[in-house]
C-alpha cells in the first residue's frame, strides 16, 4: 500500500527542478519589461462645442410682429419656453449622430485599424451630445498622438454641427412649427439669431465628462513595477510548472513516503553504478545477515555497468571464498553456463528458470549469490518472491514507480520479505 502525498516532499522536488524556477522568474522578467516597453499609451483629449437657444434673441424675433408696448402673457412665455425645449430636441436628435457615422464610416478616415463593429462601438462610447434646458453639449473624446489627430476630432464635432443646422433648417421649412408661432420665424432666421455655436475646444475638465463618455487615459506602467512583479509571477508559473512536473514525473521519488513500513528498506541511492559504493551497499547487507543474498537487478535493459557491477560483486564474494552466478534473461533460449573464474553465466529464459523454482533452489545451495537482471513487471515480482530476501538493484532512470511498487507489493504477498533496495542511476527526481 502507498502512504498519504508527503508535502514536504513535493516542495523538496520542485526546489530540486530550480532551472524551472529560474526560467519562469526569467521569463516573468522579461514579459514585465515587454509589457512596460510595448505598453499602448493613450491621450484621451475631450472637444466639444456648445449649443445655445437664446431666449432674448427669440423674444425680440417674436415681438417684431406685435404692437409697440406689447407685454408678453404668461402663454406667450410658455410658447417661448416650449420653442427652447423644441429647438434644442431638433439640435440634439440621435440620428445626427447617425448620419455623422455614416459619412465618417464612407469617407474611412477614422479608427482604420478596428473592424466596423468595433469602430462603431468606439465612436458611440467616445460621441455624446447631453442637453440641460436651453442649452446642449457635443462631446467628443479621441486618442491624441499628434496633431493631426487634434484636427481630425475637432472636424468630427464641427460636421455634427453642420449636420444639426441643416436638420433644424429642414425641420422648420416643412411647415412644423408649433400652434401659435409666427409664421415668419424659419429655421433660417432662427439659426442666424436665435441659436448659438460656441467655437470648438478642448475641455481639459475630464471630470466634467466622466459616465458620460470614456475619457479613461492610461500611462506607461514603471520597469521598477513592472520587471519584479513580472518575476514574481514567473516565479509562481515556475512553482505551478514544477508541480506539474512532479505529478507525470513516474520515477521513484521517494521509497520511505511512498511505501509501508515492512517494505521500505532503503539500503542506499547512487549516480553511475560501480564497485563502490554500490557494492558496499550490498557487501554490508550480507554481512549483517551473515549470508550472500539474491540479488535482482531490475532494469529495462543490460549495460556495461551493470555487467561491471556483476563482476566486481563477484570479486567481493570471492575473497570469502564463494561463487557467483549470474543469471542473464536476455537470451531468447536457455543455453548452457560458462565459468568465469568465480563467476558463472547462464543465458537463458524466465520461464525456464523458474519453471518449478527447482533451478533456483539447487543455485542457491550451490553458490555464494544468485545474480538476476529482469525488466520490472509481474516476473521481477515472482522471481523475488521466489528468491526471498533479495536485493532489489533499481535503475532510476528507466524504472517507474508504479513499476516498483507492484514488484514489491507482489513479492509480499508471496510471503516473501527483501533485504533492501538500492537506487541506482540516482537523478534529481529521487528525494530520499
Amino acid at each position: 500500500m502507498e502512504k498519504e502525498i508527503s508535502f514536504g516532499q513535493i516542495l523538496l522536488y520542485v526546489l530540486r527542478k530550480w532551472f524551472i524556477l529560474s526560467a519562469g522568474v526569467v521569463v516573468g522578467a522579461v514579459a514585465g519589461i515587454l509589457y512596460s516597453v510595448t505598453f499602448q499609451t493613450t491621450d484621451i483629449r475631450v472637444y466639444e462645442s456648445t449649443i445655445h437657444f437664446s431666449a432674448e434673441q427669440y423674444t425680440e424675433l417674436y415681438l417684431q410682429n406685435k404692437e409697440d408696448g406689447h407685454v408678453l402673457s404668461e402663454a406667450e412665455l410658455s410658447l417661448i419656453l416650449t420653442k427652447s425645449e423644441e429647438v434644442i430636441g431638433v439640435l440634439t436628435k440621435d440620428t445626427i449622430k447617425t448620419t455623422v457615422f455614416d459619412q465618417l464610416e464612407r469617407e474611412g478616415n477614422f479608427y482604420p485599424k478596428e473592424t466596423k463593429r468595433e469602430r462603431e462601438r468606439l465612436f458611440f462610447s467616445n460621441f455624446a451630445v447631453a442637453a440641460r434646458g436651453a442649452t446642449a453639449d457635443i462631446m467628443f473624446a479621441y486618442d491624441i498622438e499628434d496633431g493631426g489627430d487634434e484636427t481630425f476630432a475637432k472636424s468630427v464635432v464641427g460636421l455634427y454641427i453642420e449636420k444639426a443646422q441643416i436638420t433644424l433648417a429642414e425641420h422648420y421649412r416643412l411647415g412644423n412649427p408649433p400652434a401659435g408661432d409666427p409664421e415668419e420665424i424659419e429655421g433660417s432666421e432662427l439659426l442666424k439669431r436665435v441659436v448659438k455655436f460656441s467655437a470648438i475646444q478642448e475641455n481639459k475638465n475630464t471630470k466634467k465628462f466622466e459616465g458620460v463618455i470614456n475619457v479613461s487615459t492610461n500611462q506607461r506602467p514603471s520597469l521598477l513595477v513592472s520587471l519584479p512583479l513580472g518575476a514574481v509571477i514567473g516565479l509562481i508559473g515556475g512553482v505551478l510548472a514544477g508541480l506539474v512536473v512532479y505529478f507525470f514525473d513516474p520515477r521513484i521519488k521517494s521509497i520511505r513516503s511512498k511505501m509501508n513500513d515492512e517494505n521500505d528498506r532503503v539500503i542506499g541511492a547512487v549516480g553511475p553504478l560501480n564497485d563502490d559504493p554500490s557494492l558496499y551497499f550490498v557487501t554490508d547487507t550480507c554481512r549483517m545477515t551473515k549470508r550472500a543474498p539474491g540479488v535482482l537487478f531490475v532494469a529495462k535493459e543490460t549495460g556495461a555497468a551493470e555487467n561491471d557491477f556483476v563482476s566486481g560483486y563477484a570479486r567481493h564474494l570471492a575473497v570469502r571464498g564463494e561463487k557467483t552466478l549470474y543469471v542473464d534473461f536476455s537470451s531468447e533460449a536457455a543455453g548452457e553456463p560458462e565459468a568465469h573464474g568465480n563467476l558463472t553465466v547462464v543465458k537463458t529464459t524466465p520461464e525456464a528458470y523458474f519453471d518449478g523454482q527447482n533451478r533456483y533452489a539447487a543455485d542457491a545451495e550451490a553458490y555464494g549469490a544468485v545474480v538476476m537482471l529482469l525488466p520490472c513487471g509481474p516476473v521481477a515480482g515472482y522471481a523475488a518472491a521466489v528468491v526471498k530476501n533479495a536485493v532489489f538493484l533499481i535503475d532510476h532512470r528507466r524504472v517507474k514507480m508504479r513499476e516498483y511498487v507492484d514488484m514489491v507489493e507482489q513479492n509480499a504477498a508471496a510471503g516473501a520479505g527483501n533485504l533492501g533496495t538500492v537506487v541506482y542511476n540516482r537523478t534529481a527526481s529521487y528525494l530520499d
